[in-house]
């Protein structure tokens, strides 16, 4: 309970921006008529947030409890690049169905007849994946721990075990995210690669602190 109360602060100024980022609308993005990576059909989530989420906390939270803060954090630096870059998923158009198309060139303006707001507000924020960042932050720091909580040689192979299955449960959430018509390679690496810096300089603050 002490451990709850002393983290909490730091939640809460973690997470206030990112109740605040929920309330604003992601950048305008343009498009080119004739661009195809965003005419893709829309597909249902085959891992959902709620989902990935759990994976990526299940572990880390029961290990070390300050990784939460650090999730938060990954996940405010994820959705101020969503709306800063406010980049088209590849199912836009279908999402969007936008009208008033007078030529192939560059359309800075874009006019939705599609009614689903929320949808369309969805179909801005491709990059970078958060799917992804979640996913491989859940699994890169709980490796690491493992890694450092059983040093020894006799766990060597029921550590390969469970650090191979979390990146591959990982390898695949990024997988669907890309399957799905949800996001291209380039927003799922960036994703991934925020998950890993996010989770390394955890774990390397956590080793400083003890």
């Amino acid at each position: 309970m002490l451990i709850i109360r002393s983290l909490l602060p730091r939640h809460l100024i973690v997470a206030t921006p990112l109740i605040v980022l929920q309330f604003t609308e992601p950048h305008q993005s343009g498009f080119f008529p004739g661009d195809e990576s965003i005419a893709y059909p829309q597909r249902p989530n085959t891992v959902s947030m709620v989902l990935a989420a759990f994976f990526s906390l299940a572990a880390p939270c029961l290990a070390v409890g300050m990784s939460a803060v650090s999730f938060v954090a990954m996940l405010l630096i994820v959705q101020v690049g969503k709306e800063t870059i406010g980049s088209l998923r590849p199912f836009f158009l279908e999402a969007c169905v936008p009208v008033n198309i007078t030529s192939n060139n560059y359309q800075p303006k874009i006019f939705c007849s599609a009614d689903n707001a929320r949808l369309i507000e969805e179909a801005r924020m491709s990059f970078p994946s958060g799917h992804s960042a979640c996913s491989v932050w859940g699994a890169t720091i709980t490796s690491i721990y493992l890694q450092l909580r059983f040093p020894k040689s006799s766990a060597i192979m029921l550590k390969a075990f469970w650090q191979t299955a979390l990146f591959t449960i990982a390898f695949y959430i990024c997988l669907t995210r890309i399957q799905d018509n949800w996001h291209r390679a380039a927003d799922v690496i960036t994703g991934s690669v925020l998950g890993v810096l996010a989770s390394t300089m955890t774990v390397s603050l956590l080793i400083i602190m003890h």
